[in-house]
């Protein structure tokens, strides 16, 4: 499973990558430190052990991304990581890989580590089947792409020609590269490979928009290219046999010597006439044509014997008299002692050797390619441990960051932990203060309701009392006057008093009550006590007597 990436947007972008994909901008290095001792100390980096003291592994800034120029002007590539663990790639770049990156004008971090396979893989043919890394039949075989439908750029990848694949895809894709970059830097007073002897780049160290994708036709291919391109169509060009890529970067050798070269030798009329063709190359001292940097090497020369021509030739002397026979015998006697220096010398070499019987010898070089095959699977158990180990590593310290971070957010909830238990704490003592105060104001409620109810009681008694006071005093002053009707329930209705049981429609009329209460009245009154001046009239109602308590 892919690891996801960690996106984090630098600060600020600068105006050269506006063309640049988010997802390049955002992919921010989790390489450090501790990342990049562990990765010299687990994984080959440079092509030599001398290369080894001349260049540096650094790791990245917070800021740095891997299509930026280097913000601090340090002369430096940036380059992922798996490249090196994966792929095969070493320091420095071979002449063919820094081609490539010359002619489609890209920085090393610019192309997909799916492409830096295709580069090896094709390497790796090349050389086993001695011929040049012609940078003319990559170009035939392969293009150059962007990922589609992309307004702004990202990775760049290398994909099979039309009609042309070779090549299968790596089957263990590279994914989780984004977050896994670093720089390489060159030692101090130690000249870059990626600067030549004049002084200038050999490739973009930085990533380019304007980058070129070379075609190359096959009218444009040499003699040789044209036999190599059709040996590997007509062998690895077919549907659903191709060349294996990963088997080629991890056991290259062994799967070339003993899979690739039994497999087209004796099958294949194109790879015959290519043998034919590096063989009758090889007979001559130039190297075999090609635009490729491999260069064929002469054979080295053997020691040739003096030849016989310094020695007269008896038939062909002319007739000798004693100077001329002791002139010739000292010619003969330095040659005598030239050829005797050199078959001591011989003798001296041969005494040092040993020498074995052909059976022997035979099985000994039989024992020999054992001991080597078994080495090239034991190399290959090796780059895919360190390959292992590397990626665990790099989950490790992807790991060992989300532990940190879980521990700063652990730290942070226990502290709010401790002030919210603090709160608590206070809370829950005015809490209990409260309570308290509550259980008190409970206890005043209960006595002030408690003085309420008696105040009620004694209220209403008193009323009571009172009413029955007026009700007694009505009846001295007004004996024949009906108590009863005095009562709370009863109402006034336009100075009427009105029995609640009744409807207000079959009350009586004002007119006959205050007729009835009248007639009461004067029945009640003395003779005496009427005033004959002023007789009621029926039409009014008779007046509120007013009684003084």
């Amino acid at each position: 499973m892919a690891r996801k990436v960690n996106h984090v947007m630098p600060s600020v972008v600068p105006e050269c990558c506006n063309w640049v994909d988010s997802s390049v901008l955002g992919a921010k290095s989790i390489v450090d430190d501790e990342f990049v001792v562990q990765f010299r100390k687990h994984h080959e980096f440079c092509a030599s052990e001398v290369e080894k003291g001349r260049y540096e592994v650094v790791a990245p800034s917070s800021e740095d991304r891997a299509c930026y120029v280097d913000p601090e002007g340090v002369n430096c590539i940036f380059v992922y990581e798996p490249i090196f663990t994966r792929i095969g790639v070493r320091v420095p770049f071979t002449e063919f890989e820094m081609e490539v990156l010359r002619e489609c004008e890209v920085a090393p971090s610019q192309i997909h580590p799916n492409s830096w396979g295709f580069l090896r893989a094709y390497e790796v043919v090349c050389r086993e089947l001695g011929f040049p890394t012609s940078l003319g039949v990559f170009h035939h075989l392969f293009k150059l792409t962007k990922p589609f439908s992309k307004d702004k750029q990202q990775w760049l990848s290398f994909r099979a020609n039309q009609g042309r694949k070779v090549f299968e895809m790596n089957e263990e894709s590279v994914r989780d590269f984004k977050n896994m970059f670093f720089k390489v830097i060159p030692q101090p007073g130690v000249t870059p490979f990626w600067i030549d002897g004049e002084g200038e780049y050999r490739f973009p160290l930085t990533w380019n928009e304007e980058w070129v994708n070379p075609k190359v036709e096959r009218k444009e291919l040499s003699e040789s290219e044209l036999l190599f391109v059709d040996v590997l169509n007509e062998c690895w060009g077919v549907k659903d046999k191709h060349l294996p890529t990963r088997l080629l970067l991890t056991q290259s050798s062994k799967y070339v010597r003993d899979e690739i070269l039994g497999t087209m030798s004796g099958k294949s009329s194109a790879y015959d006439r290519f043998k034919a063709h590096l063989l009758s190359k090889a007979k001559k001292p130039a190297t075999l044509a090609g635009s490729g940097s491999g260069v064929s090497k002469p054979t080295s020369p053997e020691v040739v014997p003096p030849s016989s021509s310094s020695v007269p030739d008896s038939s062909s002397r002319k007739d000798m008299d004693g100077d001329n026979f002791i002139k010739n015998l000292e010619v003969v006697v330095r040659s005598s002692i030239k050829s005797a220096a050199i078959s001591q010398a011989a003798l001296n070499k041969l005494k040092g050797s040993v020498m074995v019987p052909d059976e022997e010898y035979v099985q000994l070089m039989t024992r020999v390619k054992g001991v080597e095959a078994e080495k090239r699977v034991i190399e290959g158990e090796k780059f895919e441990l360190s390959s292992k180990v590397t990626t665990l590593e790099a989950r490790l310290a992807l790991g060992t960051q989300e532990v940190g971070s879980l521990k700063e957010l652990t730290k942070r909830l226990e502290k709010e932990k401790s002030e919210a238990e603090e709160k608590y704490k206070k809370l829950l003592v005015e809490s209990q203060l409260k309570a308290e105060n509550l259980k008190q104001l409970e206890v005043e409620l209960r006595s002030a309701q408690e003085l309420c109810d008696k105040f009620s009681n004694d209220g209403m008694l008193l009323a009571e009392e009172i009413v029955e006071n007026l009700k007694e005093q009505i009846q001295v002053l007004v004996p024949d006057f009906k108590v009863d009707q005095i009562s709370p329930d009863f109402k006034v209705v336009d100075g009427v008093i009105v029995r609640p049981e009744l409807d207000v429609d079959m009350q009586p009329s004002p007119e006959e009550v205050g007729k009835e209460v009248a007639e009461q009245v004067q029945e009640q009154v003395p003779d005496q006590e009427r005033s004959p001046e002023v007789q009621p009239a029926m039409s009014d109602p008779p007046p509120t007597p007013t009684f003084d308590v």
